[in-house]
Formats: C-alpha cells, sequence, structure tokens
C-alpha cells in the first residue's frame, strides 16, 4: 500500500512539473512569436523622385480628336538631389472616352480613362505597376497600384503616383509590406 502511496504522489509531482513546463514553454513561444512578427514586418518606405521628360508621344488610332484606343507613351529621368537614380517607361491605353459638348462660349469638355502599365527602373531593381486612370496627355498625372518588381524590389506592392505635369514632375512610389 506504501508502495501505490508513493506511485501516486510521484505521478502527481510529475504532472505538475509537467504542466508547469508547458505552461512556461507556452508563453515563451507566445512572446517570441510576437516579437518575431514585430521584427518581421517592415514599415512603409517611401522613394520620391523629380522627372524630367524624356520623350513623349500620343499614338492617335482613329480620328484626330482623342479616342478610345489612342496609345500614350512617354518616359522620365528620375533624379534625387541633382543626380540620376534612374528612369520610367510608361504606356497607356485610352479605354474610354467622353466629350461634352460645347455650351455659351464654354470649350466641350474631354474625359478619358487609360489603362497604363508602367516601369520604373533603378540602379538596384526594377519596378512594375499597372492600373486604370484618368490620365488623357503623355506624361500627365497618374496614381498605379505597384504589382512586384525585381533585385530589392521582388514582391513589391503599393501605389506609385506621378503629380506635376507633363514636362516635369515627381515620382512617389510608396511600398508596403506584402501581407
Amino acid at each position: 500500500m506504501r508502495f501505490r502511496v508513493h506511485q501516486r504522489r510521484a505521478a502527481a509531482r510529475t504532472a505538475a512539473v509537467g504542466t508547469v513546463a508547458a505552461v512556461t514553454l507556452g508563453a515563451i513561444l507566445t512572446s517570441g512569436a510576437a516579437s518575431s512578427r514585430a521584427v518581421d514586418a517592415p514599415a512603409n518606405e517611401t522613394l520620391q523622385f523629380a522627372a524630367v521628360s524624356v520623350q513623349s508621344i500620343r499614338l492617335n488610332v482613329g480620328a484626330p480628336a482623342v479616342t478610345t484606343g489612342d496609345r500614350l507613351v512617354f518616359s522620365h529621368t528620375l533624379t534625387k538631389a541633382g543626380k540620376t537614380e534612374g528612369l520610367s517607361g510608361v504606356e497607356c491605353i485610352l479605354t474610354s472616352v467622353t466629350s461634352s459638348k460645347a455650351k455659351d462660349k464654354q470649350k466641350a469638355a474631354t474625359s478619358a480613362r487609360s489603362h497604363c502599365i508602367a516601369t520604373i527602373v533603378l540602379t538596384d531593381g526594377q519596378i512594375a505597376a499597372q492600373g486604370l486612370t484618368a490620365l488623357t496627355e503623355p506624361g500627365g498625372n497618374f496614381e498605379l497600384a505597384v504589382t512586384g518588381g525585381t533585385g530589392r524590389f521582388t514582391g513589391a506592392a503599393g501605389t506609385l503616383r506621378k503629380g506635376g505635369g507633363k514636362d516635369k514632375g515627381t515620382y512617389t512610389i510608396t511600398l508596403v509590406p506584402r501581407r
């Protein structure tokens, strides 16, 4: 009988030690996972460049006016602090065009949507972007979704914005962590 009581006490101690060990290990793993997530989740990165037009053209496929199917093709030199950092290449296809009629000495208005594909080439890789935007002239302002990249930008996601007009402006690229 003494042997059985001793066995039960030993088993109870072993179970208690095992429970404490499991709880401790769980706490360590949970805190390690939380701190690992905090380290692994990089913050957004913003790249900004001054842009100067290199070439631009509107390829007209129909009437002399802006029409669906016209292509806008352009490139910019990208600089930062006066140093050339890269270049852009963009092609857009007008997917819809709506013109309003002129009223009482007002000029007729044209609005259009373009599907654009852009590539930004930098020294440490390329950034690819695309999307539907209200672009109606080569080199104009637009916002596209970053869809990937090469080199340092492999798997990139975020937004690409071009602002400031046709011949000069800025490119702002906001890269966000993939989810």
